[in-house]
């Protein structure tokens, strides 16, 4: 009995290692998530470098939904690293999410070597106080660019700015009550430009 086992065991080993399954689902298989977790309003994780690959596309969506639901992150959210890569996904409702990670080499999605972060969950922001109140003179909005519940408004501009393209970062501001749009660059004229309270 001993021996047919043995035998069994040396025929499955072998079966594998002849057909080439990977029972070890690393780096080799795909993209490796090294690191995942959570915040108030925020979600992140990171991953080793696949092969020669330096462009990454992640998306993200709550645990509950289907596959259809993934939501491309913006691409100045993911940075690379010495030894790795992070993104980082802001203005999130409190919940569970996944995020996917996909290698982009070569002007295509490398799917196949894909990798999504188990569960992460994501905490709520306590926002509390007299401006939060829809009583309050500014209706509850306190938050300005967010929603309440640590959402980017409807109609919220968002821009990237890294020390490298604070000064020529350009963005068209609305200038005038007839709606006419100007383009200004640098982050401070931006903000000049938008103070004027046409946009």
């Amino acid at each position: 009995m001993k021996k047919k086992l043995i035998a069994c065991l040396v025929a499955v080993a072998m079966f594998l290692g002849l057909f080439g399954f990977n029972l070890n689902t690393s780096a080799s298989s795909g993209v490796e998530i090294t690191s995942y977790g959570g915040s108030m309003e925020c979600a992140y994780a990171t991953w080793d470098q696949y092969d020669d690959v330096n462009d990454y596309v992640a998306y993200i969506k709550e645990s509950h939904e289907d596959e259809s639901q993934y939501k491309k992150v913006d691409n100045s959210l993911i940075r690379k690293y010495k030894d790795y890569f992070r993104v980082d996904v802001l203005g999130l409702t409190p919940g569970w999410y996944n995020i996917k990670v996909i290698p982009y080499d070569g002007g295509a999605l490398l799917n196949e070597a894909a990798a999504v972060t188990p569960e992460i969950e994501v905490i709520p922001h306590v926002r509390e106080g007299f401006a939060f109140s829809e009583n309050s003179s500014i209706g509850g909005n306190a938050p300005g660019g967010y929603n309440s519940d640590g959402t980017p408004a409807d109609d919220a501009v968002i821009l990237y700015v890294t020390s490298e393209d604070v000064n020529d970062i350009e963005h068209d501001v609305i200038t005038s009550e007839d709606g006419k749009k100007t383009s200004f660059t640098g982050l401070t004229n931006i903000i000049n430009a938008r103070k004027k309270g046409f946009d």
